[in-house]
């Protein structure tokens, strides 16, 4: 008989707090078709691209608001300065809610990429790419050992089998890792993008780490 596993520590609660529990009226979008650079820079050429469908209230007039700047630490440019991404936002004409249109190459909270996150967290840095803190990396490492019973529970009871058959694969005891390792296998190269950009769309404010 296979020993019994220790259950995973609970989740940090700023990963599991979904909007709708903060009352939070707007908040973050990820386009999660936009997955690189490159992409990104061609949709700004026309920001009217990023521009939402609908806000959650219904409304389906949402009108450019601003732009902002996310530094990417760690992510230099040739002149030694600290690479930028602009993102736009959006306000919702109905309800005055902003949104901000996030690439799904940006990993929301984390100030980095999701290739530097995963880099670091599986120890695949390589030359000339960007350096994060030991300590940062600790810090995501233990996220990822945390528990994954939120993010199962809304896998799970999505009604798609095929998600429901990733957490039933693991456990509702897996941690984090476990949880993206197996939807990894079944759905993409990545290990962490395209699991939280899913995870943000079908519970908004509900991180992966």
């Amino acid at each position: 008989m296979c020993p019994r596993r220790a259950a995973p520590p609970a989740a940090d609660e700023c990963l599991v707090l979904s909007d709708s529990s903060r009352g939070q009226r707007g908040g973050t979008i990820i386009a999660e078709s936009v997955r690189d650079v490159a992409t990104h820079e061609a949709r700004m050429r026309e920001p009217s691209s990023y521009r939402p469908a609908e806000c959650r209230c219904g409304g389906q007039k949402l009108h450019i608001h601003g732009r902002r700047e996310r530094k990417l630490r760690g992510t230099a440019v040739p002149d030694g300065g600290v690479a930028t991404i602009t993102v736009m936002i959006f306000l919702c004409a109905g309800c005055q809610a902003t949104w901000r249109v996030l690439p799904a190459f940006l990993a929301r909270c984390l100030w980095r990429t999701w290739e530097v996150v995963e880099g670091a967290v599986q120890g695949t840095r390589g030359a000339g790419e960007p350096v994060v803190p030991p300590r940062t990396a600790r810090r995501w490492a233990a996220r990822l050992r945390q528990s994954a019973r939120l993010p199962g529970q809304v896998l799970a009871t999505t009604g798609r089998a095929a998600l429901a058959e990733v957490t039933q694969a693991v456990g509702l005891d897996a941690d984090r890792r476990s949880l993206a390792g197996e939807f990894a296998v079944r759905f993409g190269k990545t290990l962490l993008t395209r699991l939280a950009a899913l995870l943000h769309r079908l519970s908004p404010g509900v991180r992966l780490m």
